[in-house]
């Protein structure tokens, strides 16, 4: 016997049961997908399809801070961990003591660091060529350079008193033009005696020397008639006159294109000699007096020049004007370079060196391959001539490697009498164009002390 259905609980098709609940399943998909998606987007977690694998992506740092996360899948990408990567090193030891300049202080300042004309105290016309202070620092010498309306050229030797307030033409001398566009006859150099009594002038082809007790000027010596016989002019100019400290000796450079050599002159006597010491790109200089012995620097890169027996080949020598054999090896360096003699105050030699080195750490460079760091530095240590001790006094890293973000520092030194006392004063500059924009002065304990009144610019 057959059962029949009636009415609604006849028998329906099987789709017609899904469609009827097919709004409730797409809800429950919809809400579904909405919650992965809120998942993802907040950056918690994120799948990934290799099997049994979950990668945790953090959320990134508010201030822009390097994260170390896994290495990327390309094996050809760069990554460095913030451990590994470079940063420039520089850290400077800076005092709570400041100072302020005076006008006189500041005046000098800028003549020396900021491209200051003396001759604007006085406003008068003309290009500043080259200027030289006293050990004192109350008078600078500078020879300033003028052009008439027929467009003849003078060099003139001013002369301005900081205490006086004056300033007076010392020595004026019109530059020849000859037949070889680089070469004129024409005044190139300046140099003090250390007690101020005499003014030693170069020009292109010999030098003078100026008595302030006498208000005169006299020739040394002048090589313009043998500079004539040449068919090529290879001789350049005399320049860096320096004078011991007991005014017998005047020492200076005859220079040519690519290179110079010291000669010393005998203000008593007016014999000169050649002490030997020469510079072609490297080479020996003699840049100053200690006690009325001459101080030598030898710069050889290991090939310019064969190295001379018991001498050491990077670094200062005291040698006697009357006895060239007579040498004392101040300091031999044989780790860094020594390319640049700052200020001698008293018994102290401010010298400037560099150092090269492998760090440990890398950068990526821009076609991307990672890069061990070879690191630079500026050195500047303080040498007591005397006690023949030396001291590491300041450190900047310059390294301008491919790849390292961080700008190099550099620096630059000079001296200024402040407050009746001579100083080294250090200007930095944290960039590859050599702006120079903070400026210090070195304390006896190495620390650094900001100039307070100076501009940046």
């Amino acid at each position: 016997m057959e059962t029949e259905i009636q009415g609604d609980e006849k028998k329906k098709p099987f789709l017609s049961h899904i469609s009827t609940k097919l709004p409730i399943v797409m809800l429950i998909v919809v809400m579904m997908a909405t919650l992965v998606l809120i998942l993802l987007t907040a950056g918690a977690v994120m799948l990934n399809l290799s099997p049994q694998t979950v990668t945790v992506v953090p959320p990134q740092s508010s201030d822009d801070e390097q994260i170390s996360f896994p290495k990327p899948e390309d094996p050809n990408a760069c990554w460095i961990s913030p451990e590994e990567r470079y940063s420039n090193f520089t850290k400077l030891n800076i005092s709570n003591k400041k100072i302020t300049l005076s006008a006189d202080e500041l005046s000098k300042f800028k003549i020396k660091f900021k491209n200051l004309n003396p001759a604007s105290f006085y406003k008068i016309p003309g290009e500043l060529k080259r200027y030289v202070f006293n050990k004192e620092q109350d008078k600078v010498a500078y020879i300033l350079e003028t052009i008439d309306k027929d467009g003849k050229k003078t060099r003139a030797v001013h002369l301005y008193d900081f205490n006086k307030k004056t300033n007076k033409i010392v020595y004026e001398y019109e530059s020849v033009p000859t037949d070889d566009p680089d070469y004129t006859y024409e005044l190139k150099d300046l140099g003090f005696s250390p007690d101020s009594t005499l003014l030693a002038i170069t020009t292109t082809t010999g030098s003078l020397l100026h008595k302030f007790s006498e208000e005169s000027t006299v020739e040394l010596f002048d090589y313009t008639e043998r500079e004539k016989n040449k068919t090529r002019r290879w001789l350049y100019a005399f320049a860096s006159p320096r004078i011991s400290q007991n005014n017998k000796y005047l020492l200076y450079t005859e220079g040519y294109y690519e290179g110079a050599n010291n000669f010393i002159y005998n203000l008593e006597t007016g014999v000169t000699t050649d002490p030997g010491y020469t510079a072609y790109v490297a080479g020996s200089n003699a840049f100053g007096w200690y006690d009325n012995k001459m101080l030598v620097q030898k710069m050889d890169y290991g090939w310019s020049q064969e190295p001379i027996e018991n001498e050491p080949n990077n670094g200062i020598l005291l040698v006697s004007p009357e006895k060239l054999t007579d040498i004392i090896f101040l300091l031999d360096n044989k780790t860094e370079m020594f390319y640049g003699v700052g200020p001698i105050i008293g018994d102290y030699l401010y010298i400037k060196s560099n150092e090269r080195a492998l760090s440990d750490k890398f950068s990526c460079n821009n076609v991307g391959s990672k890069l061990q760091v070879e690191s630079t530095f500026d050195i500047l240590r303080v040498f007591n001539i005397d006690t023949r001790q030396s001291k590491e006094v300041l450190r900047t890293d310059t390294t301008n490697f491919s790849g390292v973000a961080d700008s190099p520092v550099y620096f630059i030194t000079d001296s200024l009498v402040i407050g009746g006392r001579e100083e080294v004063i250090v200007a930095i500059a944290r960039n590859v164009n050599f702006d120079f924009s903070e400026f210090y002065v070195l304390n006896d304990d190495n620390t650094l002390s900001p100039i307070t009144n100076v501009a940046a610019n």
